[in-house]
């Protein structure tokens, strides 16, 4: 069951843009119940999901978090696609101006807006912190 209800927090997050981390530089985990009650109420539409989620513990939705952390980037393909917004779409110099002026929310926006045709990419930074984000901008 903890592989299905990891299934369904993750798709909340990467796919629906549940925050993992704060608005804060490097960024903190928002609180665990936030974090959890969002991601339920994303999954409104599927009562077995919502109560998976509901039934997690802190502690696994804690062990959680890097490892979807770890999805985005590796099996979700963030790089690729963060470095299409800044490339093909000439957005580069946008993401180093906002992160020269500590904007995260900035870079979020931008990023969103390019991928918004693409539903499977557009909430990806959603399980970023902003200390994230800098490194993806820094690798640029």
């Amino acid at each position: 069951m903890a592989d299905v209800a990891f299934i369904d927090l993750a798709w909340t997050i990467w796919h629906e843009g549940v925050r993992i981390y704060d608005d804060s530089f490097p960024g903190h985990v928002r609180s665990i119940n936030g974090i959890r009650s969002d991601a339920a109420g994303k999954q409104s539409h599927n009562n077995e999901a919502q109560n998976r989620i509901n039934n997690l513990s802190n502690n696994e939705i804690e062990n959680y978090i890097p490892q979807i952390t770890d999805q985005i980037m590796s099996t979700r393909q963030l790089g690729v696609h963060f470095n299409w917004v800044a490339l093909h779409e000439g957005k580069r110099k946008n993401f180093l101006d906002s992160l020269a002026n500590s904007d995260f929310a900035s870079i979020r926006s931008t990023y969103y807006n390019a991928q918004n045709h693409n539903p499977d990419a557009r909430e990806l930074l959603a399980g970023l912190s902003n200390r994230h984000l800098k490194d993806l901008i820094d690798a640029l």
